[in-house]
């Protein structure tokens, strides 16, 4: 079965932005990692997820896009694309993620502290009923 030029082009340019978007995955997941200041194993388990989720969107992107072909302008495109993410908007995507995830952090601190003073309170008073 052959491929127009046209076809591969497309493929080509849509393998691209799935390089792009799995790059965005990994820099979601390396936020993830570096705000929760994950050892050995966690970060182990990290990297696994995004292989995993490279492995699969990679394994369907073939399937679906080139018709199950496997071509090597597919992983060049995949490959280009993650560099090109990586050149441009990853330190921006980083910040904004590091920023959303200190936000993130605060709140629920807040929170944690409002449900303690709360439970804490409850308890005195049920202690003032026993007696």
């Amino acid at each position: 079965m052959e491929i127009s030029i046209a076809e591969q082009t497309v493929v080509f340019l849509k393998a691209i932005l799935l390089g792009a978007a799995l790059a965005v995955v990994y820099d979601l997941i390396r936020v993830r990692r570096v705000h929760s200041r994950a050892k050995r194993i966690k970060t182990a388990a990290y990297d696994f997820l995004f292989c995993v989720i490279s492995a699969v969107s990679l394994f369907f992107f073939v399937v679906f896009a080139s018709n199950g072909e496997a071509r090597g302008y597919i992983a060049l495109g995949a490959i280009m694309g993650a560099a090109l993410y990586f050149m441009t908007l990853s330190r921006f995507i980083l910040t904004a993620g590091f920023t959303l995830a200190g936000l993130c952090s605060k709140i629920t601190g807040f929170i944690k502290k409002i449900f303690i003073k709360f439970f804490k309170t409850i308890k005195k008073y049920f202690n003032f009923l026993k007696k």
